[in-house]
């Protein structure tokens, strides 16, 4: 009986040495940033877009927890060398053809799964918020630790018709009327989020 309490309790230790409690991790929004492209038939733009808040909960290195916030106004553009041209770009992204800022400020995701896939790869799945508008997304990505810092980054494509997004786009006009105003509705997204160094 003596040993049979030794060896429960031997393992009751190796099993709370073995299993972290969850860790929450503040999104340091100054690093992190989300750059965009979007193409059209006649070229394409880039730029980047903040996050004004964030969170990812860590457990045993697993990301099981996590949401961050878009601080849409922060769209920018970066490849017209022309400021003026891009502030035009911008404030048509921002506007009811496309984010409608004014009336939707900020765009949401939130992490509901993560499946590991090898050392530092995860297929992550959640829920993108854009325009009031909810959609489920999956994707691939890179996670890796380096004294208390968590990094992810992950490339996504999302097709803008699955948020309401209509303009010159061939999911909702005759792609032969719009011609080379044809704007493509996949939107490629490079995620690039780093956390603070210390847990929430």
């Amino acid at each position: 009986m003596h040993k049979f309490s030794m060896l429960l309790l031997s393992s009751l230790t190796i099993v709370s040495v073995s299993f972290a409690a969850p860790e929450k991790f503040t999104i340091d929004t100054t690093s992190s940033v989300l750059e965009w492209t979007g193409k059209k038939v006649t070229g394409s733009h880039t730029g980047v877009l903040k996050l004004s808040d964030g969170s990812i909960t860590m457990e045993n290195g697993m990301p099981v927890a996590g949401e961050f916030t878009l601080n849409m106004g922060t769209i920018k553009n970066k490849d017209l060398a022309d400021t003026k041209d891009a502030a035009k770009l911008e404030r048509h992204l921002k506007s009811d053809d496309f984010f409608n800022v004014p009336e939707y400020p900020v765009g949401k995701f939130t992490l509901n799964s993560a499946e590991k896939t090898s050392e530092t790869n995860y297929t992550i799945t959640g829920e993108l918020e854009i325009k009031g508008i909810k959609k489920a997304i999956t994707f691939p990505a890179t996670i890796t630790q380096k004294d208390g810092v968590y990094t992810a980054n992950a490339d996504v494509v999302i097709n803008r018709a699955d948020w309401g997004i209509k303009y010159n786009s061939g999911s909702f006009f005759d792609i032969k009327k719009l011609g080379d105003k044809l704007i493509y509705d996949e939107i490629e997204i490079g995620l690039n989020i780093t956390t603070e160094p210390h847990a929430g």
